[in-house]
């Protein structure tokens, strides 16, 4: 038995999980809000519906709930929201989840992600790249900034274009590319305001100033356990879009 769950309605690829899983010979149940693309999959066998406007309590109590009814061996986050709720439950669990019930969820969690201790290194892109250069990996020039001041020295010492990232994103959000020194002022602070992704989580605003490489956009999805990839694909973006035009 696997459990999906999602907090976001409109991802394809939440949508298109449950088929290949099922096909695979798992029994896929999901959590999700309401409206999900997913909910209308016919290879879910059990379905749990968030309520609009969640909180991470109520999103928590939910899946602690569904996890008592159908005991899953594996729990699969689908975007990177359920990904964040799901490392803090095991890096600060609350404190009214105790005794058996929350002993079970850290393991499944833990089973199912993996080691704890590279949880924040694998989202945080202010950490991420001085991760990948102790590995080995190139990266491009960057600093880190916790305020716009900072933001905007980081910048010219590197040199134009620049990208700025904030801690959490993702596809595309949390991310401005600014060909000009003009444009990086009211980038930097709008990246430094708080979102949804930092959970309440109460720690110095920081962003990740990077150089900017121009060439191909590659990506690789993989599916590892355990720390040994299994299976995946890479890509290129052969046409970039704008949603509406």
């Amino acid at each position: 038995k696997v459990l999906l769950v999602s907090t976001a309605s409109r991802w394809l690829g939440t949508a298109r999980m449950p088929r290949s899983l099922a096909r695979a010979g798992f029994e896929v149940s999901l959590l999700a809000p309401r409206g999900s693309l997913a909910l209308h999959s016919r290879f879910v066998a059990r379905a749990s519906v968030l309520r609009d406007e969640s909180t991470p309590m109520q999103w928590l109590l939910s899946l602690v709930a569904m996890i008592a009814e159908i005991e899953p061996a594996l729990v699969v986050p689908c975007d990177e929201v359920a990904i964040r709720l799901l490392v803090e439950l095991v890096r600060h669990p609350p404190r009214n989840l105790g005794g058996d019930s929350g002993a079970r969820i850290t393991r499944l969690v833990r089973e199912s992600l993996g080691n704890p201790d590279h949880y924040e290194t694998s989202i945080d892109k202010t950490v991420l790249p001085s991760a990948a250069q102790a590995l080995g990996v190139p990266v491009p020039t960057y600093a880190l900034a916790e305020t716009v001041d900072e933001a905007v020295a980081r910048a010219d010492a590197i040199g134009y274009p620049v990208v700025l990232k904030r801690r959490y994103g993702f596809a595309s959000q949390g991310v401005r590319i600014l060909q000009r020194p003009d444009q990086l002022r009211e980038a930097a602070a709008v990246l430094l305001n708080p979102t949804q992704l930092d959970l309440g989580v109460r720690r110095a605003p920081t962003l990740l100033v990077q150089g900017f490489v121009d060439g191909p956009m590659l990506s690789q999805t993989m599916v590892a356990w355990n720390g040994v990839p299994l299976a995946g694909f890479a890509r290129r973006r052969e046409i970039a879009f704008t949603p509406g035009l």
